[in-house]
C-alpha cells in the first residue's frame, strides 16, 4: 500500500492553510452565483415538495402533476448551477495544485475546455451511479423472487444482503472516482479511465480517508446551515417517525427562512456561501493531494 494516509491529510491541511487567499480569490464569484442560484430556486421547492409530500405515498397522477408543476421550473435553476458554475469553481479549485496556474484577476469566471471536460465527466460518472443502483436493483430482486422458493424470510434476507451489496458496490466505485476532477485537469481528458487506474492499488487505503475528511467536512456543513435549519429542528423526531405532516412543515419552514424579508435571510445566505466555499475547497483539495500521490507512486513503480 502506497498511499499514506496521514501524510496525504497533512498535506491537504498544509496547502489549505497556506494557499487559502487565492483559493478564495478563485473560488468566491462562482460560489456566490451557485449560492444565488440555489437561494432563488430554493423557496419554490421546499414548497412543492412539501406539497407532493402532503399528497400521501400514492397520490393520484392528476394531483401528482399538478403538485409537480409548481416546482419543476425550480429545477432549472439548479441545472444550470451544476451544469455551468459548478465546473468553474472546481476548475477554479483545482488549476493551481494541479498545473501551477494561478489567478490573474480578482475572480474566475470562465467556461473553457477544462469546464466542458468537468461538467461531462461529472455527468457521465453520476449517470454509472444510476446504472449501477437499476442494474443492482433488479439483480436483487430476481435473486429475492428465486429465494421464496425456500420461504418468504429467506427471500426477505436476500433482499436486505443484496441491497447492502449494491450500496457497497456503489461506495466502492465513488472512491474509485474520487480523484475524478483532478484526473480531468492533469490528463486533459474526461478523466474516468485515468481516475479508476490512479485508485487500483489503494482504494482501501482511500476509504479510510475520505472517512476522515468527512469528519471535517460534514460537521461545518451543519454549522453553515444551522441558521436555516435550527428553526425546524423541533420536525425532524417527527419525521423520523414517518410523519407526512412533519415532513412538509419542515420543507415549508426552511422555504419561509428564505424569503429576504426575513431577518434571519442574510445569515443563511452568508452560511450557504461559506459551506459551498470550504465543502469544495476542502473535498476537491484532497482529492487533489490523492490525485498527485497516487500517481506519483505509480510513476515510481
Amino acid at each position: 500500500m502506497n498511499f499514506r494516509v496521514f501524510k496525504a491529510l497533512a498535506a491537504t491541511a498544509a496547502y489549505l492553510g497556506r494557499h487559502w487567499p487565492l483559493l478564495l480569490r478563485a473560488m468566491w464569484l462562482p460560489a456566490l452565483i451557485i449560492t444565488g442560484l440555489q437561494l432563488y430556486a430554493a423557496p419554490t421547492l421546499f414548497n412543492g415538495l412539501a406539497e407532493m409530500v402532503l399528497l400521501g405515498p400514492n397520490p393520484a397522477p392528476e394531483a401528482a402533476a399538478a403538485a409537480f408543476a409548481t416546482f419543476g421550473g425550480s429545477l432549472v435553476w439548479y441545472v444550470v448551477a451544476g451544469f455551468i458554475f459548478f465546473p468553474m469553481l472546481t476548475v477554479a479549485s483545482l488549476r493551481h495544485i494541479i498545473s501551477g496556474e494561478e489567478p490573474r484577476t480578482p475572480f474566475y469566471l470562465n467556461f473553457g475546455a477544462d469546464e466542458t471536460r468537468i461538467m461531462a465527466g461529472n455527468f457521465l460518472f453520476n449517470l454509472m451511479l444510476v446504472v449501477i443502483s437499476i442494474v443492482g436493483e433488479l439483480v436483487v430482486g430476481v435473486i429475492a423472487a428465486l429465494f421464496l422458493l425456500f420461504g418468504a424470510g429467506a427471500a426477505g434476507a436476500a433482499k436486505s444482503l443484496g441491497g447492502l451489496g449494491v450500496n457497497l458496490l456503489t461506495a466502492w466505485f465513488q472512491v474509485r472516482m474520487s480523484t475524478l476532477f483532478p484526473a480531468v485537469i492533469a490528463t486533459k481528458t474526461l478523466g474516468l479511465a485515468a481516475a479508476f487506474a490512479a485508485t487500483r492499488r489503494d482504494w482501501l487505503a482511500l476509504v479510510f480517508y475520505w472517512i476522515l475528511v468527512s469528519l471535517v467536512v460534514l460537521p461545518a456543513i451543519a454549522l453553515f446551515l444551522m441558521p436555516m435549519i435550527g428553526p425546524a429542528m423541533g420536525d425532524i423526531a417527527s419525521m423520523r417517525a414517518g410523519d407526512a405532516q412533519a415532513m412538509a412543515a419542515f420543507m415549508q419552514k426552511l422555504a419561509a427562512s428564505l424569503d429576504p424579508k426575513t431577518a434571519s435571510f442574510w445569515m443563511i445566505a452568508a452560511g450557504v456561501f461559506a459551506m459551498t466555499l470550504f465543502v469544495n475547497a476542502v473535498v476537491n483539495v484532497a482529492s487533489a493531494v490523492a490525485w498527485r500521490y497516487l500517481t506519483a507512486a505509480e510513476e515510481r513503480a
